[in-house]
């Protein structure tokens, strides 16, 4: 028999050991945050069926009103990987600001899940008439915005002439019907709550005036956050792009998870045209609205839609 004192520390060995290894396993916690639209529904499946505590990861998601806030609360540590439209990002880049895409979010595709609307019983139909009109979006300055321009542009007007106010999308519609505003340039779930309830219809899709196909939002993080912490982002970016080709073909399982995160009906989203994913981040679906971007001085130069991807992004 051994000695007593080596049978206690032996003893005491093998208690400590089970904790030992269930502090090696334990999740990473992850901060995310996004607006409340369609295209986050890839990652609410993910956390909802454990698809990233399988990778190691405790993703805990919030609603926040517009790239702009995620973009300031990713920046300043208060989050570590937000999603924000494509154009908020080339802004930043722009500007020095060290942000990254490490996984793509909505795709648009010309499908009718976003547009520029009017009140039910306004005089605006064509571009020339919003000449000195009054348009919401979530941010002055992102890819409704620049959109926008872009289709009063091609149709014979001048986008110059066009005043642009921040507006969340969920309160666009009621500022639409009280003449606060003249139109509102929404996506998914907002646009078809505000098309359907009938007070407000659909002028044109001016995301085909960027694009027939482009990236619209991505998830990113800081260049330094990678540099720490490139095994997280690995695996984050991982999942999303397998919840992302999953969401694509079982639509009907992320309807809860989005009814839940945006509070809006679940009459209307079950009837409205889901958002498109795709798994990886290209070239080809990120420079068109870097290009454009530029066209309508969003930004002031232009630059290789790469040098916006992360290398740690999923392949």
């Amino acid at each position: 028999m051994p000695p007593r004192s080596n049978a206690l520390a032996l003893l005491g060995a093998l208690a400590i050991a089970p904790a030992a290894a269930r502090a090696q396993t334990a999740p990473v916690v992850v901060r995310v945050a996004s607006s409340a639209d369609d295209p986050v529904s890839p990652v609410l499946y993910a956390i909802r069926t454990g698809m990233f505590a399988k990778a190691g990861l405790d993703v805990q998601i919030s609603r926040m009103n517009g790239g702009a806030a995620i973009s300031a609360a990713v920046a300043g540590g208060a989050l570590e990987i937000g999603k924000s439209s494509l154009l908020g990002l080339a802004i930043g880049h722009v500007r020095g600001v060290p942000f990254t895409m490490i996984a793509p979010s909505g795709i648009w595709t010309g499908e009718n899940e976003g547009g520029l609307i009017v009140a039910a019983s306004s005089p605006l139909h064509i571009a020339k008439d919003f000449a000195g009109k009054t348009i919401s979006a979530a941010s002055t300055v992102d890819i409704n915005t620049i959109a926008t321009q872009a289709w009063i542009d091609q149709n014979g007007g001048d986008p110059r002439n066009v005043k642009f106010v921040e507006l969340p999308p969920l309160a666009a519609p009621a500022a639409l019907e009280a003449g606060r505003i003249d139109a509102a340039t929404l996506f998914n779930p907002a646009y078809t709550a505000a098309v359907g309830s009938g007070k407000a219809r659909l002028v044109a899709l001016i995301f085909n005036a960027v694009a027939k196909r482009f990236l619209e939002a991505a998830w990113f993080t800081t260049t330094d956050y990678v540099a720490k912490n490139r095994s997280v982002v690995e695996r984050f970016s991982r999942v999303v792009a397998q919840a992302s080709v999953y969401a694509n073909t079982h639509r009907d399982e992320t309807l809860d998870d989005i009814v839940a995160f945006t509070n809006i009906d679940k009459a209307v989203l079950a009837h409205m045209q889901r958002a498109s994913y795709t798994a990886t981040l290209t070239v080809g679906d990120v420079q068109p609205v870097i290009d454009v971007a530029v066209k309508y001085k969003a930004i002031d130069r232009g630059f290789p839609a790469s040098d916006l991807i992360s290398d740690a992004a999923a392949k």
